[in-house]
């Protein structure tokens, strides 16, 4: 059943545009035909009261999707106009850092890629609970319960959605003592509003642009934001 979902969604994506075809002709047929056959005088040719209703329902239907694509893109432009460029204060080496939000699968990439010592961070379903992921000499991948947080610096990783559609990815590298911020670096994506499953995957845009080689360069900062404020040591490249 998950199969069938995802596999419907992919093809929404592509050929979500399609579907404006049967709601114009429906809007014409119920709506638009209707209405201008009651209003044009009673000599007008059935072709151009045809004319004039399909023109109609195309214009109800652009408006619409005007309506729900240009308030969010609006808001997205300008959002991606303050977020896009990564802000990076300071830099530091630790041997391990809190994640308010860590699964052992992060953890152990933070490890085995990171060149971190250990990864700290609540458990997902009981927030007041925490643990520390490490890796002992041999390379065997340890989690263990602790009874709090002892990293120096954290990175909070938060998501949301404003009112107009456009979703927040941001994350931000603090000093868990002060809350001092030492970076913030955020990704947004906007997918067209609430009629965007008629737009398909082709008014989805996000922010950093990672077609363009500035875009590229601050999605990777973003991407492994914890790696190079954290640890910055380790070569990206």
């Amino acid at each position: 059943m998950e199969n069938i979902l995802i596999g419907l969604g992919v093809l929404l994506a592509i050929f979500g545009p399609l579907l404006l075809i049967p709601i114009i002709w429906v809007i014409y047929r119920l709506v638009t035909r209707p209405l201008l056959g009651r209003l044009f005088p009673p000599q007008t040719s059935s072709r151009k009261i045809a004319q004039g209703a399909i023109m109609s329902a195309i214009f109800l239907v652009t408006g619409a999707l005007a309506h729900s694509y240009i308030p969010g893109k609006y808001e997205y432009d300008a959002f991606c106009g303050k977020y896009a460029e990564p802000r990076i204060l300071e830099t530091v080496n630790t041997e391990g850092f809190y994640r308010n939000r860590v699964y052992n699968y992060d953890a152990r990439k933070y490890l085995e890629e990171g060149g971190f010592m250990f990864v700290e961070g609540p458990f997902p379903a009981q927030p007041e609970r925490f643990r520390r992921y490490s890796m002992n000499a041999e390379g065997e991948f340890i989690e263990r319960e602790i009874d709090a947080p002892t990293a120096r610096y954290g990175v909070r990783d938060e998501l949301w959605e404003t009112d107009s559609g456009v979703i927040f990815s941001v994350k931000t590298v603090y000093d868990m003592s002060s809350n001092r911020e030492l970076a913030r670096a955020a990704r947004l994506t906007y997918s067209g509003g609430y009629l965007s499953i008629l737009l398909g995957s082709y008014a989805t845009t996000s922010c950093p642009d990672i077609r363009t080689e500035q875009g590229s360069n601050n999605f990777r900062i973003y991407y492994d934001l914890e790696k190079v404020v954290l640890n910055s040591q380790v070569d990206l490249n």
